[in-house]
């Protein structure tokens, strides 16, 4: 696991490092609410942020008409069957393309306190058809994610780091809401190739306003042969459409790609 630095304490009135975003009043409680619309990659700042959002998270984020976990954890178990394909046939998304009854491992990078994690579980990712480790850089997050037993296992990972797993480990990695605090040259989207078994599927979000940031990375694990588009991009769709930070102008975009075998 890559260390991270430990912050001082978090109070309600503490200010963020440097590169963090500013803390606005909470609907939800006395805590506050972050403004995260122009939050960057530092990491420090980042983890700040979030250690001290944990408590109210998730009652925030869908007060602002966050879906994203569900419609991501949907797409994925509508490609059950033809994971560790990858032959691209005409039996794809059926029972005839991969039936044996195996558990998959899946990484959720990003976890955050496991709300993509329950919707994975509830779309049919139960404990007995799947084996799912939540990874975040913050160990708050996670402490609630661990109360909500969705995970099999957590661990605290910074994905601007070398990600401390070994080499095809799962059958599908998910990023929801995450990539916006990543460099995208910081070689996160080689790594979910690295740890991902050759047919499996990465599957991410990313906002509108991040697309270009990240397309150079994306043409070239495709023109290399590292992975290939497994559809078209879904989207734009609202990402959190009542946030007056986000609205109409921020919306978000889901990618999914297979991985291919490098041989």
């Amino acid at each position: 696991i890559q260390s991270i630095k430990t912050m001082p304490p978090i109070t309600a009135t503490s200010d963020p490092p440097l590169g963090g975003s500013s803390l606005l009043p909470s609907s939800s409680s006395n805590a506050k609410r972050p403004s995260i619309v122009k939050c960057d990659t530092t990491t420090e700042a980042n983890k700040f942020i979030y250690d001290a959002w944990a408590a109210n998270y998730s009652t925030d984020i869908r007060d602002w008409g966050y879906v994203m976990p569900e419609k991501v954890a949907q797409l994925l178990f509508d490609k059950k069957y033809c994971l560790g394909c990858v032959c691209r046939c005409n039996f794809c998304d059926t029972e005839k393309c991969n039936p044996q009854a195996k558990k998959i491992s899946i990484l959720d990078a990003g976890a955050g306190d496991g709300l993509s994690g329950l919707a994975l579980r509830d779309v049919g990712f139960d404990e007995t058809t799947a084996h799912i480790v939540g990874a975040d850089v913050s160990p708050k997050m996670l402490e609630i994610a661990k109360e909500r037993k969705c995970y099999d296992d957590t661990k605290v990972v910074d994905l601007n780091k070398p990600l401390p797993f070994a080499k095809d480990s799962f059958d599908c990695v998910t990023c929801v809401g995450t990539l916006t605090y990543v460099d995208p040259n910081s070689g996160v989207l080689d790594e979910f190739v690295r740890i991902t078994r050759p047919g499996g599927l990465i599957c991410y979000t990313n906002r509108t306003d991040k697309l270009d940031g990240w397309s150079e990375v994306e043409e070239h694990l495709d023109s290399t042969g590292r992975w290939y588009q497994e559809t078209d991009p879904i989207g734009p769709l609202p990402y959190l459409p009542k946030n007056e930070e986000y609205g109409k102008d921020v919306e978000v975009v889901i990618a999914l790609y297979r991985v291919l075998d490098p041989e």
